[in-house]
């Protein structure tokens, strides 16, 4: 059996980031883009079709491993 998804051919990221404003405040995740700490205006400007895959860590791990109490967003891009 073959599953076939639709592309998205309109999605504005950056719209969906502003929607979740605790992701940026003081207490939120640390976003993580192919290995480098990123900040707002980055991941404002990375296009969806870009992405090859997110990963969210919380809790102990995202401590341990990361620094991070309040999680982490770690985002690969695809590799042109």
């Amino acid at each position: 059996m073959l599953i076939q998804t639709k592309e998205v051919t309109s999605f504005n990221f950056s719209d969906k980031v502003k929607e979740d404003k605790k992701i940026f405040d003081k207490n939120g995740p640390k976003i993580i883009v192919d290995g480098k700490i990123r900040d707002k205006k980055f991941l404002e400007t990375l296009k969806p079709n870009n992405i090859d895959k997110m990963e969210i860590v919380k809790s102990d791990k995202a401590i341990k491993k990361y620094n991070a109490p309040n999680g982490v967003i770690i985002i690969t891009t695809k590799k042109m």
